[in-house]
């Protein structure tokens, strides 16, 4: 399925969540479109507590982290009640470059796609200068 998101009255805005992610999402981007009605929250980083080798896969750097997606109401709900804060920014972004970003999130979502390994401590660990 392929949608397309209007360039009037539309933005992509990234949002970037506190520091201490006790909701286990790390980068988030929302897509906005009013005209198609479209706002959502597509969200790197999240795993699955509830796999009963949750531990054992983290420490061994085997643990599949998978792309989420969400409307940005219930998104917005949830970070309120446990209040907790994000911050959006607005990109500056033609029609085109939107169009791509979009395009780009909807294929990871696909179910071969959304899936991918993250080693937390080689990533977020190492020195900037190895970055």
């Amino acid at each position: 399925m392929s949608r397309k998101v209007k360039a009037e009255g539309s933005s992509l805005l990234g949002i970037v969540n506190s520091p201490s992610n006790s909701l286990n999402t790390t980068s988030l981007i929302r897509v906005y479109d009013p005209v198609n009605r479209i706002d959502m929250v597509y969200g790197y980083g999240t795993f699955d507590f509830s796999d009963p080798m949750f531990l054992p896969k983290f420490i061994q750097r085997d643990l599949m982290y998978f792309l989420d997606v969400d409307q940005y109401p219930q998104f917005k709900y949830v970070y309120e009640y446990f209040q907790r804060s994000f911050y959006e920014q607005v990109f500056d972004l033609d029609s085109a470059q939107n169009q791509r970003i979009f395009d780009f999130l909807e294929n990871n979502m696909r179910p071969e796609n959304r899936f991918y390994l993250y080693d937390f401590f080689f990533d977020n660990l190492r020195p900037e200068s190895e970055t």
